[in-house]
């Protein structure tokens, strides 16, 4: 009876050494299918430095143009009143010209 009862506890241990390497198996698929997962992941991560990198050029960038922007203005605005005192000369300028005009008129006759 002892001989029975051996070999049928080396069946069950064998059956459970099935399960297990059944399992083991089942481990390293998740395994390989987690290392997949990590890769994606870790070319993910690398997209978004990118990403950020590129942001923060473009933020330079715009923080460039708004620079420009501002001394852009402040000329147009320098312009505009330059533009007013050059327009009021020009009309004394043609005013004068009228007075010459008349006073020139006047010495002749």
């Amino acid at each position: 009876m002892d001989e029975k009862l051996m070999q049928f506890l080396q069946e069950q241990f064998d059956k459970i050494d099935e399960k297990f390497d059944k399992i083991d198996k089942r481990f390293d698929q998740m395994d390989k299918r987690f290392d997949k997962i990590e890769e994606r992941l870790d070319k993910v991560e690398q997209r978004l430095d990118k990403v950020d990198e590129r942001l923060d050029k473009i933020e330079a960038k715009l923080s460039e143009h708004d620079k420009q922007l501002i001394i852009i203005k402040e000329q147009t605005a320098m312009n505009s009143e330059m533009l007013s005192i050059i327009e009021e000369h020009g009309r004394r300028i043609y005013n004068l010209e009228t007075d010459v005009s008349v006073v020139k008129k006047a010495l002749r006759s």
